[in-house]
């Protein structure tokens, strides 16, 4: 996740166009912060492809039908909100015209953070603000005291597996019907 800018605007969607493209960094507001991340490391995209990776297998192996993109796409959450996720998990086929606010959407957000604190608490702010009914699931770290070992048990652990993010699938795809 970005550190907040500082400065006194208060930045909408619109205000982000100004920044170039193509810098590696990543330009996000949330209630008017200015979130800017910078280019992530080799490791960090590495991670995310076998994630990736992983998350389209085990779907695809239970027969559900979804399309995993890595991606710096903007994503709305509200005029006053955009974000842009590392991955996305949606349903396919993936049309110009998926949105958020789709009555077959649901949102799932797996994040190497705090649950209660990091971009899935915004995005649940920023829906619920929005009134928008969308049913939601968070993997990541719990609000508990970090655990020690190999990078694998620590994820394991802390539910940042292919599995562990195919059952919240399952539980969030299971409350929108």
């Amino acid at each position: 996740m970005g550190m907040p800018a500082t400065t006194n605007q208060y930045w909408l969607p619109a205000d982000l166009e100004q920044f170039p493209e193509g810098n590696g960094c990543k330009y996000e507001c949330i209630d008017g912060v200015l979130l800017v991340t910078p280019a992530p490391r080799v490791v960090h995209v590495a991670a995310l492809a076998e994630l990736s990776d992983q998350i389209g297998r085990c779907l695809a192996g239970r027969g559900i039908a979804r399309r995993v993109i890595t991606s710096t796409a903007d994503l709305r959450l509200e005029p006053t909100a955009v974000v842009e996720p590392d991955l996305f998990v949606l349903r396919a086929p993936v049309t110009a015209k998926t949105r958020l606010d789709d009555p077959a959407c649901a949102v799932l957000v797996a994040e190497e953070h705090l649950t209660h604190s990091g971009l899935g608490a915004m995005c649940a702010q920023a829906i619920a603000a929005a009134t928008m009914p969308v049913p939601m699931e968070f993997v990541g770290v719990q609000n508990r005291y970090g655990e020690s070992g190999t990078w694998d048990e620590v994820l394991t652990i802390m539910g940042l597996t292919a599995e562990g993010v195919e059952q919240a699938v399952r539980r969030v795809i299971a409350r929108k019907r």
